[in-house]
């Protein structure tokens, strides 16, 4: 029995929200992750606060291996209403 694939809805929704990654979507979906990136501009939805907050923590953890980049140096800003996330390198 083949399993059937997800819509590409859903795992848009689930992507927004965090739940999986690019990668993982685009294997879910049978397409090149470039294509996956395609479709979600494409979408116009928007990352949930919790893809910005594991992206906030990423990004932290990264600044710390950087010789360029001390954490004090890093700034990474959250606007929960308009859900952007800005980096800056001071």
């Amino acid at each position: 029995m083949t399993r059937r694939k997800p819509s590409l809805n859903k795992v848009l929704i689930m992507y927004a929200k965090g739940e999986i990654t690019a990668c993982t979507a685009a294997e879910m979906l049978g397409i090149p992750l470039a294509k996956f990136y395609e479709l979600w501009a494409e979408s116009g939805m928007t990352l949930g606060p919790e893809w910005a907050k594991d992206l906030m923590d990423e990004l932290r953890r990264l600044s710390l291996k950087k010789p360029f980049a001390r954490p004090s140096e890093v700034v990474i800003e959250y606007a929960e209403l308009e859900g952007e996330v800005s980096v800056a390198v001071a």
